[in-house]
């Protein structure tokens, strides 16, 4: 009788245990499955290089402005983001040439970018302006940004484009974020 009962407890010991470790995979594999949730859902969506974000940057850019720091020639927008990197004025407007690229982009991009008739599913943008310093690609100061709308990252594609342009003391980067619906 004494060997049964010690055969039993050790079956009953061998199921507790097999019961223990289950439970142990059980409870692993919720964390493991949480913890992807939660990393997918905080992604950001995915950038991609555009030709169409190249292509509204770059007319951005090339637009003929109203300002001239040397009258009597106007200059495109690249050259007013010059500029207001150093400090210019726009002498036939009697405005800081950055006071003046606010007022520009902040009446031409919203037209380009979110007008329904023209760009469709673009639902928000953000433009920046950064400041490189040519010496420590790590330095990198913000100059300028805008934006307009919000990006549904669940359901948006970020497209965007970048162009560089070149100043005394490093570069400024231009960058363009068009978030569309899918």
């Amino acid at each position: 009788m004494r060997f049964l009962k010690k055969r039993i407890l050790s079956l009953d010991n061998k199921a507790q245990q097999e019961i223990a470790g289950f439970v142990i995979i059980v409870v692993l594999v919720i964390v493991a499955l949480m913890i992807f949730v939660v990393i997918s859902l905080k992604q950001t969506p995915t950038e991609i290089k555009s030709d169409a974000a190249s292509n509204a940057l770059a007319g951005v850019l090339s637009y003929t402005s109203e300002c001239s720091v040397n009258p009597p020639y106007s200059e495109s927008v690249r050259d007013v983001v010059k500029d207001c990197y150093e400090n210019q004025k726009c002498n036939n407007l009697n405005l800081m040439a950055c006071s003046y690229l606010n007022q520009t982009l902040a009446e031409m991009l919203p037209d380009l970018l979110i007008n329904p008739q023209v760009s469709g599913t673009i639902k928000a943008y953000e433009l920046r302006i950064d400041w490189v310093n040519g010496e420590d690609e790590t330095d990198i100061q913000n100059k300028l940004r805008m934006s307009r709308g919000v990006c549904n990252q669940s359901s948006a594609i970020v497209t965007s484009a970048d162009e560089l342009v070149d100043v005394t003391d490093g570069t400024l980067d231009v960058k363009l974020r068009i978030c569309s619906e899918v």
